[in-house]
């Protein structure tokens, strides 16, 4: 049995067919960044942070990839140890979110506004990295027709990965994430990137589906050709994009292949 080490983060935190995808040309610098909570703040980053900038702890808290690949118990076995773990130190705690391929793989917190976990870990202490949180109008168990994740645009950490997804083949290759909570594990199918203002009522949500689904569609810089229905649940990830004033990315996907975990 592999041996979790876990330590609580100072800087914390499939397989489907081939689609065709659709690509609208934007004339934003790939290499801007920034970080946002999607929700109207005012916060900006700085530019100059670094993968370095990551503390050790935040590194520890990271499934290694000889976890990912361990062939006596999946990957998200693994994940929903040390949630259960993190769970003792962290209250707000509610779940996994890794986006393949990339650096997108973090704790994901709730708290009772959208503001502190802007400038806190998922462990409560004062962070410039932030933490991966949950809307706090969401349900922490991912039950809504929509649920909003929001992470600093900052480097090659947090959501800073979102921003090369604007890139054709970047997007294609990052279409597929998990996410793992204590009593649950998704696969999410991503389908769009889409730009849209902080102010947008895409995040009024809980919102109809088909109408919430025509705003992503209609912002859309990357559209791949997924099946929806009115019965699909959606997850997306939003971080700030400099397309124009207070404008954000929407990474979108939606959740597939619920399995109950088993203790």
């Amino acid at each position: 049995m592999i041996l979790l080490a876990v330590a609580i983060s100072l800087a914390v935190m499939r397989q489907f067919r081939t689609s065709a995808v659709h690509f609208v040309q934007s004339s934003t610098a790939e290499g801007e960044t920034s970080q946002t909570s999607g929700d109207n703040s005012d916060i900006s980053s700085d530019d100059t942070k670094t993968p370095a900038a990551a503390s050790r702890e935040e590194q520890a808290i990271i499934p290694t990839s000889a976890e990912k690949a361990d062939g006596v118990r999946s990957y998200e076995e693994s994940i929903h140890e040390k949630l259960k773990l993190l769970s003792k130190d962290c209250p707000d705690l509610i779940g996994w979110l890794y986006v393949e391929e990339s650096n997108i793989d973090y704790p994901v917190v709730q708290g009772n506004d959208n503001q502190y976990y802007l400038h806190h870990g998922a462990d409560g202490l004062e962070n410039e990295h932030g933490a991966i949180f949950l809307d706090k109008i969401c349900r922490a168990d991912f039950s809504d027709d929509q649920s909003i994740l929001y992470g600093h645009n900052m480097g090659d950490t947090m959501f800073g990965d979102i921003r090369k997804f604007r890139d054709p083949g970047e997007f294609e290759k990052h279409r597929s994430g998990r996410l793992v909570t204590l009593t649950d594990s998704y696969r999410i199918e991503f389908f769009a990137l889409a730009i849209v203002s902080a102010f947008d009522t895409v995040y009024d949500v809980p919102a109809d589906n088909v109408q919430w689904v025509d705003i992503i569609r209609e912002n859309s810089i990357c559209l791949a050709d997924t099946e929806l229905t009115d019965e699909d649940r959606y997850i997306a990830l939003s971080t700030c994009s400099f397309d124009y004033e207070n404008a954000r990315f929407l990474f979108v996907g939606k959740l597939i292949d619920t399995q109950i975990i088993e203790e």
